[in-house]
C-alpha cells in the first residue's frame, strides 16, 4: 500500500515537472525570438543564435527542475539506505549477543537468512540452506508444525507474536519459541524465530508429575478407618458395610495397612490355660 502511494505521489511530481519545462521553453521561445527581432540579424545567423540559446535555455531548465531534484532525491535514498543498513548491523549484534537461539528465515523460500552465534554453534553456519533441512532431521519437505501460517492474515500482514513449545528432532532438546513475520532489509517478509532452551524445565516438570502419580497411587493404597465402627458389647466383633461380623483382627486388616501377630495376654493365660498359668513366661 505505502508503494502504490509513493508510486503515484512520483508519478504526479514527474508530470508537473513536465508541465513546468514545457511551460518555460516556450516562454523561453517567445522571449528570444522578440529579442531576435530587434537585433536585425541575417536569417541564417539568427536561426543559429536562437538555436544555441534555447538549448542552453533548455539545459539550464532542466538542470533546475529534474536534474537538482533527482541528484537531491538520489542523496536522500542513499543517505536512508546508509542509516537502514546501519540500523540492521546494530540490530544483527544484538541478536548475535542473545543466550537464545536466533534465526531468520524467508516465508516463501524457507531459506535462512541469519542464524546468531547460539544458533552457528549448534547447527553451524547455516546461512543460505533451508530451514527444514538444516533445523530438523527426516524431513522431506517444510516441516507440518510450521508457524508461517500463523504469523500472517488472509491479506498478508503480519499478525504478532506467535509463542509455541517444540522439541527439536536433531538435538532432542525442548525449546520456547516466539516467532513473527517482519519485513527484512530489501523489504520481503521473512520469519523471526527466537527460542529458548526449557530442557531442564521440561525435565523437572515431568519428574514432579512422576512424583505425585507415585504419591497417588501410595494414597490409594493406604487404609484408613473413619467414622462410627459398629462392634459387638459381648464378643466384641465388628459389623462391616454388608452387614457381615468380623472379628476385630480380620476387619482390621481389610479396612488399614496393619498386621497382626498374635499372643495371649496374661489374663487369657489364667483364665484359659490355668495349668500353665503358674509357668514362667507363659504369654510368649
Amino acid at each position: 500500500m505505502k508503494n502504490r502511494k509513493k508510486n503515484h505521489h512520483s508519478m504526479r511530481w514527474s508530470f508537473a515537472i513536465l508541465l513546468w519545462v514545457a511551460v518555460a521553453l516556450l516562454a523561453g521561445q517567445f522571449i528570444l525570438l522578440t529579442f531576435l527581432d530587434h537585433l536585425q540579424l541575417p536569417t541564417r545567423w539568427e536561426l543559429l543564435l536562437a538555436s544555441t540559446l534555447l538549448l542552453i535555455l533548455a539545459l539550464l531548465i532542466l538542470d533546475l527542475l529534474v536534474l537538482r531534484p533527482m541528484r537531491q532525491e538520489i542523496a536522500k535514498d542513499a543517505a536512508s539506505k546508509s542509516e537502514l543498513e546501519s540500523s540492521h548491523n546494530m540490530l544483527l549484534k544484538v541478536l548475535d549477543g542473545l543466550d537464545a537461539l536466533v534465526y531468520v528465515a524467508d516465508m516463501q523460500t524457507h531459506e535462512l537468512l541469519f542464524l546468531n552465534k547460539f544458533a552457528r554453534n549448534i547447527f553451524g553456519d547455516a546461512t543460505g540452506e533451508i530451514c527444514w533441512q538444516a533445523l530438523q532431521s527426516d524431513q522431506t519437505g517444510p516441516c507440518d508444525f510450521c508457524s508461517n501460517k500463523m504469523l500472517l492474515t488472509e491479506a498478508g500482514e503480519p499478525t504478532g507474536m506467535y509463542a509455541w513449545e517444540f522439541k527439536n528432532t536433531i538435538n532432542n532438546r525442548w525449546y520456547d519459541i516466539r516467532d513473527r513475520a517482519i519485513r527484512w532489509i530489501d523489504g520481503r517478509l521473512v520469519r523471526l524465530e527466537v527460542a529458548t532452551d526449557i530442557t531442564l524445565k521440561k525435565t523437572l516438570d515431568e519428574e514432579r508429575e512422576e512424583l505425585i502419580k507415585k504419591l497417588e497411587n501410595a494414597l490409594d493404597e493406604v487404609k484408613t478407618l473413619r467414622g462410627i465402627i459398629p462392634i459387638c458389647s459381648y464378643c466384641k466383633q465388628i459389623r462391616d458395610d454388608k452387614g457381615y461380623w468380623n472379628q476385630v483382627d480380620v476387619y482390621l486388616m481389610k479396612h488399614s495397612a496393619a498386621d497382626f501377630s498374635h499372643s495371649i495376654c496374661p489374663d487369657c493365660v489364667r483364665k484359659y490355660h490355668p495349668e500353665i498359668s503358674e509357668i514362667p513366661d507363659a504369654t510368649t
